[in-house]
């Protein structure tokens, strides 16, 4: 029997061999998953401060693309109501405040009974005068 005491040693310690060989290759493989993860982040964010902010640019540049091509409509149709309020409106988020003025005044001559409009002309040429 000592020859099977001696196979079941045996085997114990290739087993406890394998069993620690894997251990080690596991928390090896899961630090090396933690240091690639924790490296793209700090790339990512480093990308991120280095590189020039054109997203800015383009949202600063929407406002007037769309006034243009409110402008081009008014070209064509020099009365639609719709293109009339959102150049307004474009030009009121713009700060353009001089610039509303005039198709506000062409809303309320299209419009009379409207007081919206008026009251806005109101508050455009306020802020205008405070300037």
């Amino acid at each position: 029997m000592s020859s099977f005491n001696d196979y079941v040693e045996l085997r114990q310690t290739q087993i406890k061999r394998k069993q620690r060989l894997i251990a080690f290759v596991s928390t090896g493989l899961f630090l090396g998953s933690t240091v690639f993860a924790v490296g793209g982040f700090f790339a990512d964010t480093f990308r991120q401060i280095t590189q020039p902010k054109t997203s800015s640019i383009i949202v600063q540049s929407q406002p007037m693309m769309e006034e243009k091509g409110y402008e081009l409509v008014l070209q064509r149709e020099p009365e639609n109501q719709m293109a009339l309020e959102s150049l307004v409106r474009t030009r009121i988020k713009r700060g353009d405040l001089e610039g509303a003025q005039e198709p506000l005044k062409k809303l309320i001559k299209l419009n009379p009974n409207n007081a919206t409009y008026k009251a806005l002309l109101v508050q455009v040429k306020k802020k205008v005068g405070d300037r």
